[in-house]
């Protein structure tokens, strides 16, 4: 997603938290739509970031795990997370990481 967008989550959630009732319930609907874009947007950076690591299965089961039973918690981490990819561009920097290199089977 692009960095605008993430513009725009912020300002609907600033709007969401100081706009009286009836207005504020128009930005809380912007912050819903974008915060799930964005959280999906987390999913796939912690999945580029974490390419190549050992325990990358063990860390990605654990994350959808707590994504289904601590949604409250980590579900803004991971919008944290996508929009933080949307200014820094997290992914396209982990695709010019060298490939991990492959370990012999004992």
């Amino acid at each position: 997603m692009s960095w605008p967008l993430g513009v725009a989550l912020i300002v609907c959630a600033g709007g969401a938290y100081a706009l009286p009732a009836p207005a504020s319930q128009y930005f809380a609907i912007g912050v819903g739509g974008l915060g799930a874009a964005f959280v999906l947007q987390g999913l796939a950076s912690a999945h580029a970031l974490s390419r190549g690591l050992a325990l990358r299965p063990v860390m990605l089961v654990l994350l959808y795990a707590c994504c289904l039973l601590r949604a409250k918690y980590i579900l803004p981490v991971l919008a944290v997370l996508g929009l933080v990819d949307a200014f820094a561009r997290l992914r396209t920097r982990a695709a010019f990481l060298p490939a991990p290199k492959a370990r012999p089977h004992k």
